[in-house]
């Protein structure tokens, strides 16, 4: 007879690694040397296909291609410290409060469900303090904001074949993900809901852990899911679709603006992150594996 423990141990040693290998590899850590291998075109369209899943989008590039494509790691760290803040490089550093229409929401949704005061008047001067650190005053200049452009034009493109944006910039919201609804529990539990660019939409859950100091992001990985357990109303879905790296890294972009729009003691800054949300991340290797 099998051993229970050697039949839960392989596939959740599986979702560890899984969830190490997303973490390390992509663009919320510190810079490593990449194996990736560099890219016939500039343009770092992402999919979760076979076929194109080693071309990945500003979210998910190495720094070092970041780097290389962006003209320098300077520029690349910036774009990372603003990512990891939950902040849109494409806004930040052209307008004057940098602020996109998700920021509305989330301070509206938390000042319905909790007593926690919001100034929204302060956001723009306390993310420029706070998350750039000392390169605070290092700005992207024309060439650099061009180029980032074209990453999140093409990123716009592979996630629904059309270039049909309103805007007249590419961000974020417009081209990977937007937040269609945010609830808020009275202990803080903060579900998102998140709407890819290709339409479909799944759910992110901050977790905050306020006397440790820190809070905890579910994310999911697939649209649906194929296992239908009959303790998950996710199952009754059926598998719509896989995410790529870049769609499952946007839910922590998100979760991470709204813990710094929030703010501790209420929301603090998000330090864990579990692939526990919708979709079984077993069978989608394939974004969170690929180097």
């Amino acid at each position: 007879m099998t051993n229970p423990g050697t039949t839960l141990a392989a596939p959740l040693l599986l979702v560890i690694l899984l969830q190490h290998h997303l973490l390390s590899v992509r663009g919320f850590c510190r810079p490593t040397q990449s194996s990736h291998k560099p890219l016939q075109s500039h343009a770092l369209a992402l999919s979760a296909t076979d076929t194109d899943a080693d071309v990945y989008g500003p979210l998910s590039s190495t720094f070092n291609d970041l780097s290389n494509y962006m003209g320098g790691s300077g520029r690349a760290a910036v774009i990372w410290d603003c990512f990891r803040a939950g902040v849109d490089p494409n806004l930040c550093y052209r307008n004057e409060d940098g602020i996109d229409s998700s920021d509305k929401v989330i301070i509206e949704s938390w000042l319905a469900a909790t007593s926690t005061e919001i100034d929204a008047n302060s956001i723009h001067q306390h993310r420029i303090d706070d998350f750039l650190g000392k390169r605070k005053e290092q700005v992207l200049g024309a060439s650099a904001l061009a180029r980032l452009q074209e990453m999140m034009k093409e990123r716009r493109f592979s996630a629904c074949a059309d270039d049909n944006v309103t805007e007249s910039i590419y961000t974020i919201e417009n081209s990977i993900a937007s937040i269609s609804q945010v609830k808020v529990s009275a202990d803080g539990t903060t579900k998102l809901l998140i709407r890819m660019a290709s339409g479909h939409e799944v759910e992110s859950v901050i977790i905050p852990w306020v006397e440790k100091g820190f809070s905890t992001v579910c994310v999911s990985s697939q649209v649906g899911c194929a296992q239908a357990c009959r303790f998950c109303q996710t199952g009754t879905m059926g598998k719509l679709g896989d995410l790529s790296a870049e769609e499952i890294l946007v839910q922590i972009f998100y979760a991470n603006k709204v813990c710094r729009i929030v703010g501790s003691p209420a929301l603090p800054p998000c330090d864990n992150v579990v692939l526990m949300g919708m979709g079984e991340p077993a069978d989608n290797p394939v974004a969170g594996n690929k180097p």
